[in-house]
């Protein structure tokens, strides 16, 4: 294509420099932004930038253990409470 004339063709995915590849690729007749797709320069997996999701998805976790075993303990403590007598 770059010897027909197209200065700007190029094949868009055929290595791993966005996503780590995208087992296809794709002939573009100018840069990638143009078609609003990532460059290699903007391009970074949704994955790696889910700190803030992890953090909070464990928080969740460590909060419901937490409430989970305190609601264990009340009942185990009601239900010493209701099975012991008094003397007669």
């Amino acid at each position: 294509m770059k010897t027909q004339g197209y200065a700007k063709a190029q094949l868009y995915g055929r290595d791993e420099k966005v996503y780590g590849g995208l087992n296809a690729f794709f002939l573009l007749m100018d840069k990638p932004e143009v078609y609003k797709l990532p460059s290699e320069a903007n391009a970074t997996l949704p994955s790696r930038n889910n700190l803030p999701g992890y953090v909070g998805g464990v928080a969740t976790a460590v909060v419901g253990l937490i409430a989970g075993l305190l609601a264990f303990r009340s009942g185990r403590m009601n239900a010493n409470n209701n099975t012991t007598t008094t003397p007669r």
